[in-house]
């Protein structure tokens, strides 16, 4: 049990697909994992391939990687998304978050740290907290306009292990579900609801206890900045 737990109580809520598998090589019926370690991170893939495995899993038929570690790289994380992005002729970067709370303002900073130009654009649409609209039927507006080939949405996610927090990066290309556990204002983004391929990608910046609490680390502004910054860069070099 670790130190959070003890105290606080038991660890609920993940986002992380690599949180939700105990033991890697026991997984089948929908249900495959692959993983690679290296010196200072390790990669995982895993793949959600029907409805049987979603069931299991809770999450979105869809592939997930996982990069955990210390000293992960930008072309760790560009490879990653090289590999799931269907079509990048035209991306449009989504920074979804609330700029009012740090711990949700991952996606606000990376647009801040990505350049844009012909084949980059990017968009904050705030939340409905702030703006008292939906941020789904903003970007829905925004995606008929732009005509992107595919939409890259990037989003503070919730872990159960501290030892995560602004050290794991998933990458998904089963978009955005609704339900997030830092904001109840949230509709589905996906390829079905958007029309284009839309990939996920995110960095878990607190826990969610099982009694709801959200615990933070003291230095969550540096954290929030470091994983936007290595985000950033890997989107930079599409």
């Amino acid at each position: 049990m670790s130190f959070l737990n003890y105290f606080f109580g038991e660890a609920g809520y993940t986002d992380l697909a690599s949180e939700l598998i105990k033991k890697p090589r026991a997984h089948s019926g929908g249900v495959s994992v692959d993983i690679e370690r290296k010196p200072d991170y390790s990669v995982q893939w895993t793949r959600i391939t029907n409805e049987a495995g979603a069931e299991k899993l809770n999450k979105p038929i869809g592939t997930y990687v996982n990069i955990d570690g210390e000293d992960i790289p930008p072309k760790e994380i560009f490879a990653a998304l090289r590999e799931i992005i269907e079509n990048d002729k035209k991306i449009l970067v989504i920074g979804l978050g609330n700029e009012y709370f740090i711990a949700d303002s991952l996606g606000i900073k990376v647009c801040d740290f990505v350049r844009t130009g012909a084949r980059i654009k990017s968009f904050t649409p705030s939340v409905y907290a702030v703006t008292g609209i939906e941020s789904a039927a903003i970007i829905k507006s925004v995606v008929r306009e732009v005509k992107p080939t595919c939409v890259l949405i990037v989003d503070s996610l919730v872990c159960r292990d501290e030892t995560h927090i602004g050290k794991s990066f998933q990458i998904a290309d089963s978009g955005i579900s609704p339900a997030s556990a830092l904001r109840q204002h949230t509709h589905e983004l996906s390829k079905r609801t958007l029309g284009v391929p839309v990939v996920a990608i995110g960095v878990p910046l607190c826990m969610r206890l099982s009694n709801g609490l959200l615990v933070l680390p003291k230095d969550i502004d540096a954290v929030v900045v470091n994983s936007a910054n290595l985000i950033a860069k890997a989107i930079n070099l599409i």
